[in-house]
């Protein structure tokens, strides 16, 4: 059985997250952004419980290593075996191989209050307070003098805390020119400080001094040869990763190609033909779920910019119902998938193709109120046609006969009577309208249902039956769309 990573945060014991290319997809959306530390070597971890961390091998020996996650910081301790095999030998080449070791400096290690250990140069000591520079792409950190417990020595990598041509400079103003020991030792040290071409100068110049270093000098030379060609590979391999963690995968596939073409002998470009498969499964998945992602979207952005249009259009005191309705026949969806185009990044034949191919599932509901008479102002498509009995029909239909006279007499079924109604009708009236008769047109599946007029109860007659309702002009029911 596969033991349990050990981690420093409760949260991470889980690890319940699966690829992060799905998760930041949504985002991206929905906003989502991706950042790592400006001097992290990006790696991504793949589980065998099918999790996937982002973030920075901190230490690693034989049997475990020990990762910082770039989502929340926590360090999270694993074994090897926590690992999908291929990336754990793919990894352990690069961590645990044969490789130069560090030209390495003094320092400090300060054991605080809390718990924490932080180690490097301090670079004030004062009674009160110290600052220490802990590397070089930070500021020194500021401490209270109470809130060290211990101090220790410590050793550090000396490039974290001084540039590497500084700490070259010191050692060549130290070193003999005509010394072929101490011209190979500088080269040494210059392989130590990852400065390959110093490293060069200085041991083939310890060859020319004296031919017994040749052959050590040739053997160091290929060992930084190949030290430079991992580090390389590192490189590429940290765009590769940055690239998926944001969902590049063309430039995913650079970095690849680059591995490939100009470090394909460096232990880290082994397993290349997993990752160009990794790079296929993660692009197919995020594809998919980025193509259901954007026509969900779609069917809701598009609701949400046409009642944003809708609304201004409502508003305009000088816009006819005549053109009101021209507008949302012949411009609205035009204008609502200009606007979706641009905000979703879309190609508009690629949206339109979308939008052609819609599934909508959600059902939405849009209601005229007491609108609805403009759109059933005409005489009664049927008399006593709501009727459930014999009774009912023979009512209905005196109250429809009624209605049809008095809207005759009153002269509302006129388009010049509709346009008054809309000319003095507040802006929410006017958006009730435009919304119902949009959701008629573009809506799918479509259904129209019905609800009693609040004021006449459903007889469309007030007044002993003497006069039209005044809120549904004798439409009786207010007509309520329902689509999806």
């Amino acid at each position: 059985m596969t033991p349990s990573p050990r981690t420093s945060s409760p949260c991470l014991r889980a690890l319940g997250l699966r690829s992060s290319a799905l998760l930041l997809g949504a985002a991206l959306a929905l906003c989502g952004t991706f950042a790592s530390p400006s001097a992290a070597h990006a790696t991504t971890l793949r589980l065998r419980s099918g999790a996937v961390l982002h973030g920075e091998i901190v230490s690693a020996d034989e049997e475990r290593l020990q990762f910082r996650r770039w989502d929340n910081g926590g360090l999270v301790e694993l074994t090897w075996a926590h690992l999908l095999p291929a990336d754990a030998a793919r990894l352990q080449a690069i961590h645990l191989g044969e490789g130069l070791e560090d030209e390495m400096a003094d320092a400090v290690r300060l054991t605080l209050r809390d718990g924490r250990e932080l180690v490097g140069r301090l670079v004030e000591d004062r009674p009160d307070r110290v600052r220490i520079l802990l590397n070089l792409q930070d500021p020194p950190s500021t401490l209270s003098a109470a809130s060290i417990v211990r101090r220790d020595p410590a050793r550090v990598k000396a490039v974290l805390l001084t540039p590497a041509q500084e700490l070259y400079d010191a050692r060549a103003r130290a070193a003999e020119p005509k010394s072929a020991q101490s011209q190979f030792d500088l080269g040494l040290a210059c392989l130590r400080l990852r400065l390959y071409d110093k490293a060069k100068e200085h041991l083939q110049r310890s060859a020319e001094l004296d031919p017994l270093f040749k052959d050590r000098a040739e053997a160091k030379l290929a060992l930084g040869a190949r030290e430079k060609a991992e580090e390389g590979a590192r490189r590429e391999l940290e765009k590769l990763e940055k690239a998926l963690a944001v969902q590049k995968f063309d430039d995913a596939r650079a970095a690849l190609a680059r591995l490939k073409d100009e470090y394909k002998n460096a232990r880290s470009a082994r397993g290349a033909a997993e990752l160009e498969a990794r790079i296929a499964a993660e692009e197919k998945s995020y594809v998919g779920d980025k193509k259901q992602f954007l026509d969900n979207k779609l069917l809701s952005d598009w609701w949400d910019a046409a009642r944003s249009l809708l609304r201004k259009a409502s508003s305009k005191r000088e816009l006819e119902l005549a053109k009101a309705k021209a507008y949302v026949d012949a411009i609205l969806d035009t204008e609502v998938k200009e606007s979706l185009a641009r905000s979703m990044n879309l190609d508009p034949k690629d949206l339109e193709e979308r939008w052609n191919q819609r599934k909508p599932t959600a059902t939405k509901t849009a209601t005229y109120g007491e609108s609805t008479w403009l759109v059933d102002a005409g005489p009664r498509k049927k008399a006593g046609a709501d009727a459930k009995s014999l009774e009912e029909f023979l009512n209905e239909g005196d109250l429809d006969k009624i209605i049809d006279q008095l809207r005759q007499s009153a002269k509302k079924n006129t388009a010049a009577a509709q346009e008054e109604w809309w000319k003095v009708a507040s802006s929410e009236k006017r958006q009730a309208f435009l919304e119902a008769y949009a959701a008629e047109k573009f809506g799918k599946e479509v259904e129209l249902k019905s609800q009693p007029c609040a004021t006449c109860q459903g007889k469309g007659l007030v007044a002993g039956n003497a006069e039209l309702c005044r809120r549904c002009v004798g439409a009786r029911r207010d007509r309520v769309v329902v689509f999806r």
